[in-house]
C-alpha cells in the first residue's frame, strides 16, 4: 500500500512539473506569435507600442487564467 501511494506521489509530482513547463512553453510561443503580430503591423505602418503591451498583457493574462482554471488532473473547467 505505501509502495503505491508513492508511486502516485511521484508520479503527481512528475505531471505538476511537466504541467508548469508546459505552461511556460505555451506562454513563450504567444509572446513569440504576439511578437510577429507586431511585426506586421509594423510593416504595414500600423504599430502602436501602447496596444501591443496592451495585447500581449491580455495574452499574459488568459494564459494565467487557463493555468488557474486547470484541476489537478490537466482538465480545464468550465466555470461560469
Amino acid at each position: 500500500m505505501t509502495k503505491e501511494i508513492e508511486k502516485l506521489k511521484k508520479q503527481k509530482s512528475k505531471a505538476e512539473e511537466t504541467l508548469k513547463d508546459v505552461t511556460k512553453r505555451l506562454q513563450k510561443a504567444q509572446e513569440k506569435q504576439a511578437l510577429d503580430f507586431a511585426k506586421k503591423l509594423s510593416k504595414r505602418g500600423i504599430y502602436d507600442e501602447d496596444s501591443f503591451e496592451q495585447y500581449l498583457q491580455k495574452v499574459r493574462d488568459e494564459t494565467l487564467e487557463e493555468f488557474l482554471e486547470t484541476d489537478d488532473t490537466g482538465t480545464t473547467e468550465n466555470h461560469p
